[in-house]
């Protein structure tokens, strides 16, 4: 158990300190503030002035491969419109949208209260962890980005053109065997599920 507690303080230090790499690198050192705990906390604890602005210096990169993502689903669904990948791009464009919102809704959340009380430990712990969350769906977000881009570079099958109505169930099941982007729209909601499964910001539990 002595064990444990150090490897979580040792976490939370190296954490902090990684914070405090990403805003000196991006020039933020006046935008936050830097405060001590006592004891068991380890090292100072960085306070960032204002969140929304934290929010989007730490999510640089997923917020470069979600937008490009959206836009790039956007066009492929535009191109494909009334065919099923072409509806199911849009579903997928709209869903990530809806990611995004969520989670810079719920880091603002974790943010301000460790704001308010950055040396309460259950409250810094709930702050690492949307740190963390936000780390792991960047790490999913850059396969959806090369996906999307691969997706940008096949070529568009021919449409199947539909007759009569009572086609329309055999024209999607034409499409799904003669449009391959189709599996590759799979793979990306596949990832989109990992996201929602393993994310604080999306379904919390237990709070």
């Amino acid at each position: 158990m002595y064990i444990r507690l150090i490897l979580k303080k040792r976490k939370e230090l190296n954490l902090a300190l990684a914070l405090f790499s990403l805003f000196v690198i991006q020039g933020s050192c006046s935008k936050f503030i830097v405060t001590e705990c006592p004891p068991p906390t380890v090292g100072p604890v960085y306070i960032y002035k204002d969140c929304r602005e934290a929010f989007k210096i730490y999510t640089t990169e997923w917020s470069f491969k979600l937008t490009e993502s959206i836009e790039g689903l956007k066009k492929l669904a535009k191109v494909s419109a009334g065919q099923e990948f072409g509806n199911k791009a849009v579903k997928l464009a709209q869903e990530f949208d809806q990611i995004n919102v969520a989670m810079q809704n719920e880091y603002v959340a974790a943010c301000s209260l460790f704001n308010t009380g950055p040396c309460d430990p259950n409250v810094r712990e709930r702050y690492y962890k949307e740190i963390e969350a936000i780390r792991e769906q960047t790490t999913q977000l850059r396969m959806v980005y090369a996906k999307v881009q691969d997706l940008m570079k096949t070529p568009i099958p021919a449409k199947v053109e539909v007759k009569e109505e009572k086609a329309r169930v055999e024209v999607r099941e034409k499409e799904a065997k003669i449009d391959p982007r189709l599996e590759t729209l799979k793979a990306i909601e596949d990832i989109l599920t990992t996201i929602k499964s393993s994310s604080l910001v999306i379904e919390r539990k237990g709070r």
